[in-house]
């Protein structure tokens, strides 16, 4: 499993003036108390960094800063202190309420936009004062997002959370979104890898897909010695081996022959799974996999797409999978196709959302169509990990990434 410490963390600085609720922001974030809060102004004396893991997007640290007041004023906020703090940052949080927007608040968003951090307006202590429609076109004018808060209403704590997240997804820095090795931490340098094809795979110039080309480069950079064959010509060349493989990996149409054809003392995975993983979170999809074999006749399954359906292997989202589900899991269960950018409104309807890799979409994307799923209470998974789930494979394939852990 990709650790999230392989990640860059990034770090969130959190602004505002004193008794704006900057710490018990980062205490519903957290879902736990993690600062002390007092309904008496300035409780925060110092800076206080905290670090959380965001699932989804890993770690994040959190800046709690020293509120603003009319004693200390503007001067503070263009100390070395304070621009210090905001050279440490990836973001910006700014908490304000309805109507509180002044020279505090247009000086902390300056510094922002000079160093081109971009940076996040919470109104917040909504319960108290709604915001009214002119302040909100204001602020929506002036920063790169804006979401309602109300650190006092713990019944709405889950959905601002979630918010919070898919702002953060958009907001965080590229580097953060850089694809990992779809091999990181699964072989050795020096490893010997072989790659399977399905026998329909055509040879021409563009037969290879994008999650073939990831893997086999990957596995270039990791010195591994790579042995490429297709699915009829698999059990042949394995028996000719001298060493055990550290890995083989496959196309997933042809995952049920293969792992047949494979001791099970050799680590398993497909060319789709290993994408996924990398683009995604391995876990969430491992999770969704499961609510595979529970469909039942009159589900609705939302097959989600990042390509046309002239795309080369298109046909495994549009026609296999619904096929094979009919055939091994349940008939009956409805299939709607979405090739659309993000996902649709009305996922909450769905049974289950089965993903493409994403070979054409950031990771970034790929995190948000995960987080929108998880704020709607649908299990999400991809086509790797579905089909290993039909073919009752899924435990064969997760057995490579379980172990890694426990090492």
């Amino acid at each position: 499993m990709i650790s999230t410490d392989s990640l860059p963390i990034v770090k969130i600085g959190v602004f505002g003036r004193k008794n704006i609720g900057k710490s018990s922001f980062i205490n519903m974030i957290f879902g736990e108390e993690v600062l002390p809060v007092d309904a008496a102004a300035g409780t925060t004396k110092f800076p206080v960094e905290k670090t959380i893991n965001l699932s989804l997007l890993g770690n994040a640290q959190f800046l709690d800063t020293v509120g603003i007041d009319d004693k200390l004023g503007v001067e503070q906020l263009l100390d070395g202190a304070f621009t210090k703090l905001v050279d440490q940052i990836d973001i910006m949080v700014i908490l304000t309420r309805n109507e509180q927007w002044a020279e505090y608040e247009e000086v902390m968003l300056h510094e922002a936009k000079k160093r081109n951090t971009p940076c996040l307006i919470v109104v917040n202590q909504i319960d108290i004062a709604p915001p009214s429609e002119d302040f909100l076109q204001s602020i929506e004018k002036r920063a790169n997002a804006v979401i309602l808060c109300s650190c006092a209403d713990k019944a709405t704590f889950e959905q601002q959370v979630s918010d919070f997240k898919k702002q953060l997804i958009r907001l965080c820095p590229h580097e953060y979104f850089e694809l990992p090795s779809v091999l990181e931490g699964v072989i050795e340098r020096g490893g010997l890898v072989i790659l399977v094809t399905d026998d329909t795979l055509d040879t021409g110039r563009n037969s290879l897909m994008d999650a073939h080309i990831h893997t086999l480069r990957d596995a270039m950079e990791q010195h591994a010695v790579t042995l490429v064959t297709k699915k009829s010509d698999y059990p042949d060349a394995i028996g000719k081996l001298c060493t055990i493989p550290s890995l083989v990996v496959c196309d997933s149409v042809v995952l049920p022959d293969i792992a047949d054809a494979t001791p099970s003392n050799v680590p398993l995975s497909t060319f789709s799974i290993l994408l996924a993983r990398s683009k995604g979170n391995f876990a969430v999809f491992a999770e969704g996999a499961a609510a595979v074999t529970n469909l039942k006749s009159g589900d609705k399954v939302l097959l989600a797409e990042t390509c046309g359906e002239h795309f080369p292997g298109a046909h495994i989202g549009r026609e296999q999978i619904p096929k094979w589900i009919s055939e091994h899991v349940a008939q009956g269960v409805q299939f709607d196709i979405f090739a659309e950018q993000g996902l649709p409104k009305n996922i909450a309807e769905y049974k289950l959302i089965i993903q493409c890799s994403g070979c054409v979409i950031s990771r970034r994307d790929m995190l948000y169509r995960i987080q929108c799923a998880h704020e709607a209470g649908v299990p999400i998974t991809s086509y790797g990990f579905c089909i290993a789930a039909i073919f009752g494979k899924l435990e064969r394939v997760l057995t490579l990434f379980t172990e890694k852990t426990k090492a």
